[in-house]
């Protein structure tokens, strides 16, 4: 009967350290967990994937590519065009979606 009672007790704290691991939720930062801003009249919410377990594709995962092409870039990229990172964007978002400011985002990514 205590064998019994131990592996309930192993099996619950298992589950709790199990459940606690997996369901920790991925914020954009420590006091923001998603932004949401109007895209052609619709409301949008940009946020992180929140699989605790998820990974990049293997295409982006290789560190050691040939140079040249994947060589190493400035963080100006040219006189003129103002680097920022990704709070920043959110922070110009949250302005042009409150109408403080006028502003485009356009993103250049390509399909593949």
């Amino acid at each position: 009967m205590r064998l019994i009672g131990l592996f309930i007790a192993a099996l619950s704290l298992s589950s709790i350290a199990f459940a606690g691991s997996h369901a920790k939720p991925v914020g954009l930062t420590s006091t923001l967990m998603e932004q949401e801003v109007m895209h052609q009249g619709q409301p949008m919410i940009i946020q992180r994937n929140q699989d605790n377990s998820n990974t990049i594709v293997s295409d982006y995962a290789l560190t050691s590519r040939p140079c040249p092409s994947f060589c190493i870039q400035p963080m100006d990229l040219a006189p003129g065009v103002e680097t920022i990172g990704e709070l920043e964007l959110l922070s110009l978002l949250e302005k042009v979606n409150f109408g403080e400011i006028d502003g485009l985002l356009i993103d250049s990514r390509t399909p593949d």
